[in-house]
This record gives C-alpha cells, sequence and structure tokens, in this order.
C-alpha cells in the first residue's frame, strides 16, 4: 500500500525530469526551422543534380529570352494580385492601409518564410509588419490571413479539378480527380475544425486545445468573411487569377525552353504543386512545389529536361521578390513598427 502511495509522486518527479530534458520551446522551433531549411536545400540539391544528369545547361543556354521575361512578369503580376486580395479583404473589415504597405508585408512575409530561421512564418509577420506589435485588433487581421489560405486551397481544388477532368477526358487518365476529391475533404476537414473550435468546451493545454483556443478567438472574424458573399467572391476571383499567374510563369518557362506543353497540363501541375509545398517539411515549400511540377509533368510526357529546367527558373523570381524582401524588412525594423490603426467599425 505504502508502495502505491509513492508511485505518483515517482511519476511526478520522473515527468519533471524528462521535461527538464526537453529543449526549450523557442529552440525547438529553430531546430524544426533548421530542418525544413534542410530539406529545402536537399530537395533543391536533387533538381540541380537532375539538371546536370540530363544536360539542362545546354537547354537553359537556347532558352527564348521573351517567354523568361514574360514568366519573370508572370509571377511578378502575381504577387501583386496577392497583395490586393489582401488590401481588399482587409478594408471589408475597416482596415484601410496604402497598397504600397501591404505589398511590402506580403514580400517581406515571403522573405520570412523562405530564409529567416525564426519561429514565426510569413503569414504571423505579415500584419506585424503591418500595423505592429501593439495592435489591439490581432483577431482580424490574422482571421483575414487565414481566409485568404481558405480561399487560395479553394481556387487550388477548383483549377485542379478541371485540369484532371481535361486529363480524364483526353487521355482516360482519372487517377488526379482522386487528388482534386483530397483536396474538398480537405477544406471540408478545417471548416470542421473551425465548427469544433466554436462549440467544443475547450478545457485542457494540450497542442490542439490551444490552436482551437486561438480559432475560437478568431472565428466570429473568419465567420464574418466566410458568409459575405462578397468577401468569398472576391477571394475566390483573386486566388483564381494568382494561380493563373503562376501557370503562366511555369508555361512561359516551359515555352522558352521548347517544350510545347499544354496550358491544361500545367493547370493541372501548378496547383497541385502549391498543395504539396503546404505540407511543414520545408522552408515554404522550397523544394518541394519544384519537386512536384517536376513529377507531374514528367508522368504526363513533358522531357525531363525542358521540366527541370523550368523548375530552376521558376527559383529566379522567388530569389528575387525575396532579396526585396529582405531590404524592406531592414528598413521597417530599423525603424519600428507603425501604430496600430483600429478599423473604421472597431
Amino acid at each position: 500500500m505504502a508502495g502505491e502511495l509513492k508511485t505518483p509522486a515517482v511519476d511526478s518527479g520522473l515527468r519533471e525530469r524528462l521535461r527538464a530534458l526537453k529543449p526549450p520551446v523557442a529552440q525547438r522551433q529553430v531546430l524544426k526551422k533548421l530542418l525544413r531549411a534542410l530539406v529545402s536545400a536537399v530537395l533543391i540539391a536533387g533538381i540541380f543534380y537532375l539538371g546536370r544528369k540530363y544536360r539542362v545547361e545546354t537547354v537553359l543556354a537556347h532558352a527564348d529570352p521573351l517567354f523568361v521575361a514574360l514568366g519573370i512578369s508572370a509571377y511578378l503580376l502575381g504577387q501583386l494580385t496577392a497583395a490586393g486580395r489582401w488590401h481588399t479583404l482587409l478594408g471589408y473589415s475597416g482596415f484601410h492601409p496604402r497598397f504600397l504597405r501591404v505589398l511590402r508585408a506580403n514580400t517581406v512575409g515571403m522573405y520570412a518564410s523562405n530564409f529567416l530561421p525564426g519561429v514565426a512564418g510569413g503569414d504571423v509577420v505579415r500584419p506585424i509588419i503591418l500595423y505592429g506589435t501593439a495592435t489591439v485588433h490581432k483577431p482580424q487581421l490574422y482571421a483575414s490571413v487565414v481566409f485568404e489560405r481558405l480561399c487560395g486551397i479553394a481556387s487550388i481544388a477548383v483549377l485542379a479539378t478541371t485540369g484532371a477532368t481535361w486529363l480524364g477526358l483526353t487521355r482516360g487518365d482519372w487517377r488526379f480527380i482522386l487528388v482534386a476529391a483530397v483536396i474538398l475533404a480537405g477544406i471540408l476537414a478545417a471548416l470542421g475544425l473551425v465548427h469544433l473550435a466554436r462549440h467544443a468546451d475547450l478545457k485542457g493545454e494540450s497542442r490542439l486545445i490551444r490552436l482551437l483556443r486561438l480559432l475560437k478567438e478568431g472565428s466570429g472574424h473568419l465567420m464574418g468573411y466566410a458568409l459575405s458573399s462578397r468577401s468569398v467572391a472576391v477571394g475566390l476571383v483573386y486566388s483564381i487569377v494568382f494561380q493563373f499567374c503562376y501557370i503562366t510563369m511555369f508555361w512561359c518557362f516551359l515555352t522558352s525552353l521548347g517544350a510545347h506543353t499544354s496550358v491544361f497540363s500545367v493547370v493541372l501541375a501548378a496547383p497541385l504543386a502549391w498543395l504539396a509545398s503546404m505540407t511543414p517539411v520545408s522552408l515554404n515549400g522550397l523544394g518541394v512545389r519544384e519537386g512536384t511540377l517536376v513529377v507531374v509533368l514528367t508522368s504526363m510526357g513533358v522531357p525531363q529536361a525542358e521540366v527541370t529546367g523550368a523548375a530552376l527558373l521558376g527559383l529566379v523570381p522567388l530569389f528575387l521578390v525575396s532579396a526585396v524582401g529582405a531590404v524592406w524588412s531592414l528598413r521597417v525594423f530599423g525603424h519600428g513598427h507603425p501604430e496600430a490603426v483600429p478599423p473604421a467599425g472597431g
């Protein structure tokens, strides 16, 4: 009986010692970031290896500069579209920042996601860049960011379904339609999580419970976006335009290298690449996105050398925009954050 009374104390002491052996939360986050950076480096190195194996340098040497320039322009137009989407959604909540500030916040967020080894991702950094850490309206700001993500995933589902249907009708290959079904299931699961957060009795301190509490705090603002037909329509239109800018960029790069690929093939491959890049295994999907494009398009019969070359060209505008974000981040953090501006309706 005495042994049974000592067991809780022993278990408690053991748990304390195990907890002491665990690194601090911030350190674990940095380690995760570094691991993702390693995964990205390995994947990018793999793409460069394929480039050397299939003599991509020969293909790149004969690239059409006009289509390369058009591809980079399409990517930059996509960044303007993404900034326009967030700027418009913020306006619906009563925030009215200048468009250039929103574009700057997006660009710094991209740089933070791709290259900074800290614990904050780009979606966390963007509202801070825009209004600083002292704003009392964070739920509305972050609700707009989450709603952006949901609109992006919905646009991916629309385009992936379109491309998969075309592939099935023209080539009899219906396997990718299952991928579109998985995307739709993911959207339903996300909506179910929000519903659970709004109505469940959230007690405890587990990671899931803390996540659900955060969702509950911002779910009212998020549902405000989701229940507004105007917000949904605008968010989806902007997201589809953004995806088409990326599709156009990659199609231009393929065409510049002599691979005359159907646009519908890229309509399927590009959204799948963006979806794969959302998995938290690398820095902002770096390497995963390019690798997915190579795998999907080569499975459709596009030459390996041209696809690999186009994937490498796709890194050029990404690094260019991230470099601009690095310069802007130095200016922002060097001069301090702007004062929080309350929404007009708040």
